[in-house]
């Protein structure tokens, strides 16, 4: 397959600036961009020894400037590859926009299994599925437990109220979103005006991933998770959060499935455990939730899903994804299906709570 040519002088520039930065490499540096990633861009590095490297940068063309910061993304590998959440070993970071047109960060490249859909699940065995569905669990309550200012990012976020400042965030985003790309989506401003009204309230801080799921994770043969990956939406805040974002994504049969634009979720498949599992294998590892605050966050997860979604699509309908295609009316469908997830979700919660306010005042 031929490398287009604007690659081929990228992996030069980027060659040159990791030698002149005291990475030593053995040119030339082959670059070929990896498939899957919907936000910033990534590219598999190889140099002529052998060794492999992965490049992350933001989209091309015009972005929302508070969305893609490499610097962000390098902190939280550099801080916690010496704990024991599995992360790639952070190599190099480039603030110079003018080696290759923006900032970008070096990592290893990581061997294994990236899980996106139920096919590429499909070279676990049934063992090694039921693994990976501990170890995630095992990998996110670790994360959820790290000491935010003993690993150095005690100023990254500011923690507290975080669903409140995530939903103006990610509002904010939406309305931006929806002016360039010319999109009305009612779902998406009815959760947010529900989602503000029930805000549970914060019981502890952490270090957020943001986008935690089989997808962003490298599973090896046996079903460990090898590394975390993708790190563009971590901060610090409500670790419920991150909870809820796997659960959305952890599909399982029945009618209350929603689109996915990607394929069909690796959890599907015979092995993987239930949802239910994977908040057992949480809570054993010293994770905290109660049952009650699962349906909130699973919708402020299809919510915040809407919000993102719509914002891939306007990326690559203003062709600033490279490369890359994407069956784009198949990502506008979904982003309306999840945002009225959202609402059904806490239509539901609202009715069983007022349910059960009722029973208790009539006992």
């Amino acid at each position: 397959m031929s490398v287009p040519e604007e690659l081929t002088e990228q992996a030069a520039a980027v060659a040159r600036w990791m030698r002149g930065n005291g990475v030593g490499i053995a040119a030339p540096l082959q670059m070929e961009a990896i498939t899957g990633g919907q936000s910033n861009l990534t590219y598999r590095l190889k140099a002529d020894d052998g060794r492999a490297f992965v490049l992350r940068r933001p989209p091309l063309g015009q972005v929302l400037e508070t969305a893609h910061s490499m610097t962000r993304e390098w902190r939280f590998l550099s801080a916690l590859h010496p704990t024991n959440v599995p992360v790639p070993q952070p190599i190099a970071l480039c603030e110079d926009p003018s080696v290759i047109g923006a900032g970008f960060y070096v990592m290893e490249f990581v061997e294994g299994a990236v899980l996106h859909t139920a096919q590429d699940a499909a070279a676990l065995d049934e063992n090694a599925r039921r693994a990976v569905t501990t170890d995630l669990a095992v990998a996110l309550a670790r994360l959820h437990t790290v000491d935010v200012a003993a690993c150095g990012l005690s100023d990254i976020g500011r923690g507290e109220d975080y669903v409140a400042r995530q939903l103006r965030r990610w509002q904010g985003q939406w309305d931006k979103t929806r002016s360039l790309a010319n999109l009305e989506v009612a779902a998406i401003d009815e959760g947010h005006r529900v989602l503000s009204a029930a805000i549970p309230e914060q019981r502890s801080t952490s270090i957020v991933h943001g986008d935690y799921r089989l997808g962003n994770t490298v599973a090896g043969p046996d079903g460990s998770v090898k590394a975390i990956l993708d790190w563009e939406l971590a901060t610090i805040g409500d670790p419920r959060a991150d909870l809820g974002w796997l659960l959305l994504s952890w599909e399982e049969p029945g009618p209350e499935r929603v689109s996915n634009p990607t394929g069909t979720a690796p959890s599907t498949l015979d092995g993987f455990g239930t949802r239910a599992d994977f908040v057992t294998a949480y809570l054993d590892e010293g994770g905290r939730i109660s049952a009650d605050e699962l349906g909130y966050f699973v919708a402020f997860a299809a919510w915040r899903w809407a919000c993102i979604s719509a914002g891939v699509y306007s990326r690559y309908r203003a062709g600033a994804m490279g490369q890359q295609s994407a069956d784009l009316p198949a990502i506008l469908r979904a982003v309306t299906e999840h945002a009225e997830y959202a609402v059904a979700l806490l239509e539901k919660r609202a009715s069983v709570t007022g349910s059960a306010a009722r029973s208790a005042s009539t006992s």
